[in-house]
């Protein structure tokens, strides 16, 4: 039995106790290659295409909840950055997010981004959530329009997201960027 009154602040509890128990159960999923296996003959090209989705999709979950606790139990700011491909982190959140992108016909527009000193796992996570948001938030009655373009100035670069979706009230634009915060 844990004891979540010994853990000094949620993060703590998600480090130490949700994520390192999130894998197995995720793990189950990517075993639907075995129904593949089983059921080929009997499945429809659309059916195997879905059933090698929930497997890739499976093997990146437990990746990304991988990396997150690597994260976790190192301090990110002694890492040392890396040379990180936008272009590739964008395509990454393309395959990962195909299911919803298809259902709600979005349209992802990036082009010519650049290649950056950083932490890929935070700049794919950051990334991910803001297109997700995007997507969540979109207009019932319009296609989703995505489009993440960049400027590069002496000292940084700015990557701005333009969507056609609902907005974020004026009253919750500063609550977006609290932890653990939804709208």
């Amino acid at each position: 039995q844990i004891n979540f009154t010994s853990f000094q602040c949620p993060r703590q509890l998600i480090n130490e106790c949700i994520l390192p128990a999130m894998p197995g159960p995720i793990e189950q999923l990517s075993g639907t290659h075995l129904l593949e296996r089983d059921l080929k003959d009997q499945l429809s090209k659309n059916s195997l295409a879905y059933m090698q989705f929930i497997t890739t999709s499976a093997k990146d979950v437990v990746k990304f909840i991988d990396e997150i606790l690597l994260y976790a139990k190192s301090d990110q700011s002694k890492q040392p950055l890396e040379m990180v491909d936008t272009m590739a982190i964008l395509d990454t959140i393309k395959n990962r997010l195909a299911i919803q992108i298809k259902e709600n016909k979005v349209q992802l527009h990036y082009t010519n981004l650049p290649k950056i000193q950083a932490h890929s796992t935070l700049i794919l996570q950051v990334f991910q959530n803001i297109i997700s948001n995007a997507i969540k938030c979109k207009r019932p009655t319009i296609d989703p329009i995505i489009k993440v373009t960049c400027t590069e100035s002496p000292t940084h670069y700015t990557f701005k997201y333009a969507d056609n979706g609902i907005g974020i009230q004026e009253k919750d634009q500063q609550k977006i960027f609290q932890l653990f915060t939804r709208l």
